[in-house]
């Protein structure tokens, strides 16, 4: 089974409870950096954003992830991202870590 989530996590216990189900998978946890202009612009396009949505978001989306890959939106071409992320998922040394070392990071001591 191949799944992608894509989600901004903002909230610890939501991240902590979708982490530990996908804790017997393969998965790698991949970052995104946008500016705030460019959020805010493609949020005024879409009807299913709330205003001001983006700019939450942007505050907290980063702060509890460790990330396997992480890029720069605009940077590398949409291609160019999906090709890295092809190459990392064959390359098998970096599946999980990302997604495991956040996780560690957020249970309880």
């Amino acid at each position: 089974m191949h799944l992608i989530i894509d989600n901004a996590w903002c909230e610890t216990d939501e991240t902590r409870e979708l982490l530990t189900e996908l804790a017997g998978y393969q998965c790698i946890l991949i970052g995104l950096d946008c500016p705030l202009d460019v959020l805010q612009q493609r949020e005024g396009l879409r009807a299913d954003r709330a205003p001001g949505l983006a700019a939450w978001e942007f505050e907290r989306v980063h702060t509890l992830m460790h990330y396997d890959l992480r890029f720069v939106s605009g940077v590398l071409s949409a291609r160019q991202m999906a090709e890295t992320i092809v190459q990392a998922l064959a390359a098998d040394n970096m599946v999980g870590g990302g997604a495991a070392t956040t996780l560690e990071a957020l249970l309880p001591s």
